[in-house]
């Protein structure tokens, strides 16, 4: 199964001739699909509008006349509304950003929805609203895609993601009963006010990046502020730029993690047994500045060039979007561009910061 800019799921039969055998349409660009581990009609597919929907084989190929969005069985919650300080009129922003990639626990039970300019994002697959946000001191995602992974056993569940910082982190998950506990679901037709959280969870309900607020009766459901994870129980280096992918092995304790160098990293909790050849790690400090070109195609050398390019990249998108996870309008998101969003159609309750869990879960 293969998701394209396209804007189609298309698959293929190996056991053939590899040609396409179903395929399914949406007006926006997809960036992810993923098959269930355990039920075999179910995937789940994330696309350009930021939008997650869990997918039902039977119900979504057809004959191509209608969206994947109007077949879906379920969309997840992965609108961000932001509040801005206006007052006396509270009003806020939503922002449609992209789900980068997506990947099902081995269960079959949760899913994890990668937002870029975000957080990684879990849900179950049978709860519209997110359970939980993975974050820590240091994570952030507002450059590149990233795709996250889990690892260990239903009961000893882990999640891990590549960062901008040049780690990759390791996240243990907790029991889904006491994630449901810890979230707050807020309640509709109330006004925005100062102790309102700043972030919350809503419905993507368009193809554009940025929305207004709509209309009570667009309103599927109550906004949802999810538990965030915000400590780490591990945190990878060893890379000199940014962390795009990690992959666990399947069976063994291991863990892949591969970006924007050339080098593809395996970490163990037990060293390799050759391990003592490889060259010591040596830091690299950025350099926001646009190098020279260097034509080393074809070689295994690193090509600083690259690395600083990216650097410059960094540096631009944390400028706009490093403060969001953090309540932060985008730099270039002025205090004009909000005056028109009423907060009367945001319906979020009056909640204290005390109710929301700063370390740990």
């Amino acid at each position: 199964m293969s998701a394209s800019d396209d804007g189609s799921i298309r698959t293929f039969d190996l056991r053939t001739d590899g040609g396409v055998v179903n395929y399914i349409n949406e007006a926006a660009e997809f960036n992810d699909v993923a098959y269930s581990p355990v039920v075999d009609n179910l995937f789940v597919t994330t696309d350009s509008a930021g939008r997650v929907l869990l997918q039902d084989a039977r119900v979504a190929f057809g004959d191509g006349d209608h969206l994947a969005s109007e077949a879906c069985v379920r969309q997840y919650a992965t609108s961000l509304r932001l509040r801005t300080d206006e007052p006396p009129s509270y009003s806020s922003k939503r922002y449609n950003f992209d789900s980068s990639s997506i990947v099902f626990d081995p269960s079959g039970r949760l899913i994890c929805s990668t937002i870029s300019r975000y957080l990684p994002t879990l849900f179950d697959i049978s709860d519209e609203q997110p359970l939980a946000t993975f974050g820590a001191a240091g994570y952030a995602n507002a450059c590149t895609i990233k795709h996250g992974d889990f690892g260990g056993t239903p009961e000893n569940l882990y999640y891990a993601a590549g960062s901008d910082d040049f780690n990759a982190y390791v996240w243990s998950v907790p029991p889904i009963d006491v994630l449901k506990a810890r979230r707050q679901d807020l309640l509709v037709d109330t006004k925005i006010l100062p102790d309102t959280p700043r972030v919350c969870f809503d419905y993507a309900t368009s193809n554009t990046e940025f929305e207004d607020d709509v209309a009570e009766d667009e309103q599927r459901s109550s906004p949802t502020v999810p538990s965030h994870i915000s400590i780490p129980s591990s945190i990878l280096t060893g890379h000199r730029s940014v962390v795009n992918t990690v992959l666990f092995h399947p069976s063994l304790p291991f863990l892949v993690t591969s970006g924007v160098e050339k080098v593809v990293l395996v970490h163990s909790p037990t060293p390799f047994a050759n391990s003592s050849i490889q060259p010591p790690f040596v830091p690299r400090d950025r350099n926001p500045h646009r190098p020279p070109p260097v034509d080393l195609r074809g070689s295994e050398e690193e090509d600083l060039g690259v690395l600083e390019y990216f650097d410059l990249l960094l540096e631009t998108d944390r400028e706009r979007w490093g403060g969001f996870v953090d309540g932060k309008a985008p730099a270039e998101d002025s205090e004009s561009d909000s005056e028109d969003d009423s907060d009367d159609s945001l319906g979020i309750a009056d909640l204290d910061s005390d109710d929301f869990d700063e370390d740990g879960v």
